[in-house]
């Protein structure tokens, strides 16, 4: 990830895990190129599981473990005030003056970057328009989907939970459980094909199941089979 920041620009390019790449400053403006480099194990062990509520860019990096040769880039552009700035200046700051902390200090420093980088995807993606109630709270789901609760929905959205539960069930004539099941299992897959098709940078199956939310890797197991007919490890074997 490389940050071009001068008078007039403020923009990260993120670029894929597995992909080189270069940024050259064209014309004569002074700029200040900062590169953040993370090697790409570390990266699915430690940040990607952070960024699991964030759809769009948690599917951007996750898109090279299904297909090696995917090397695109993100160009997200921030406002100025932005804190993205202040963490990579802190960021240049502890690495240039390391000390017995550094690595822990840059690791929270990237990962908050991270979080950025996501929000900022967010906030710049097309908005659909006319939404219903229910698209809306199911997209809320989607990017919630390790904390979801008819509870939480209800506080987000100023209903009662009941409310909630009811409108789904008319809306989209499934229950708030099915939903979020499906979201979460539609997920499980698009990470145990990952890891099937790229050995070197695994997550296990309890790592999956914790990042979709799931308290114990048994009740992961059990919603697994009752989706697909078999237990993940076996889905993973057909593959």
């Amino acid at each position: 990830m490389a940050t071009v920041s001068d008078a007039w620009k403020n923009e990260c390019h993120v670029g894929q895990p597995f992909c080189g790449y270069a940024l050259r400053q064209q014309g004569t403006d002074q700029a200040v190129v900062i590169g953040v480099l993370i090697q790409k194990e570390l990266f699915y062990r430690d940040f990607l599981p952070i960024l699991a509520s964030a759809p769009s860019i948690f599917d951007f990096f996750l898109e090279p473990r299904s297909n090696q040769y995917s090397t695109d880039f993100l160009r997200v552009s921030f406002p100025e005030g932005s804190p993205v700035r202040t963490l990579l200046e802190m960021m240049v700051i502890e690495y240039a003056d390391r000390q017995a902390e550094t690595q822990t200090l840059l690791k929270s420093l990237t990962g908050s970057l991270l979080l950025h980088v996501a929000r900022r995807c967010r906030e710049l993606a097309p908005q659909k328009k006319s939404l219903t109630i229910s698209e809306k709270i199911v997209g809320y789901m989607s990017e919630h989907m390790d904390t979801a609760t008819l509870q939480g929905l209800g506080a987000h959205f100023s209903y009662h939970p009941t409310y909630v539960s009811n409108l789904l069930k008319k809306e989209t004539g499934r229950t708030f459980s099915s939903i979020l099941r499906e979201l979460r299992m539609t997920r499980a897959t698009t990470l145990l094909q990952g890891t099937t098709l790229l050995q070197g940078t695994t997550l296990s199956i309890e790592e999956i199941a914790a990042m979709l939310g799931y308290t114990s890797s048994s009740n992961f197991y059990k919603a697994f089979k009752e989706e697909y007919g078999v237990t993940p490890r076996e889905w993973m074997a057909r593959k």
